[in-house]
């Protein structure tokens, strides 16, 4: 079976939305890093509100016949759940600042100078990687546009690439 047509290393910028486009498939690390403490925000609420809510519940209709706390264990397990969906819903929050399809002024800055910081100590924009050329292309088209089916399945970026959608000045 042959491969499709290679990626093109850098195109003609191209944004998702009203914004420019930042890097349209961006590293785990970069993604994380360019949160906004409104994106720890929402990791925080969804921590704490499942298992409240599962409180709140037990509170308006007893399982028991009359409120008892739930157990540890099932509190335990409602918070790590409730973390997973808000690290989920942050991650996609910096995403879609990312790809311009929301307000991204400052992430946007902040790209700029970390771009002309690493052009000018003479590294690679996106780092380098150790793995082949076409590997690296195999595992950008893996994850590029992954943050579409977050939800249904996790794929972030861990490999650094030269195809991230946009030229470098």
């Amino acid at each position: 079976m042959s491969s499709s047509t290679p990626l093109v290393k850098t195109s003609v910028n191209y944004s998702y939305g009203d914004y420019p486009l930042i890097d349209a498939d961006p590293h785990f690390k970069r993604v994380v890093g360019y949160m906004r403490p409104s994106d720890y925000g929402v990791i925080g609420l969804a921590t704490a509100a499942l298992p409240a809510g599962i409180c709140f519940a037990e509170w308006l209709d007893p399982v028991k016949g009359k409120f008892a706390r739930p157990s540890v264990k099932f509190l335990r397990v409602a918070t790590m759940l409730g973390f997973a969906v808000g690290f989920g819903a942050a991650y996609a929050r910096s995403s879609l600042r990312f790809f311009g399809v929301t307000e991204n002024a400052r992430e946007y800055k902040k790209d700029e100078a970390q771009m002309a910081a690493r052009k000018a100590a003479g590294l690679e924009p996106y780092g380098t990687s150790s793995l082949t050329p076409e590997l690296q292309e195999i595992a950008a088209k893996n994850s590029a546009h992954s943050i579409a089916g977050l939800f249904i399945f996790p794929w972030f970026n861990f490999v650094n690439h030269p195809y991230h959608g946009r030229e470098q000045k």
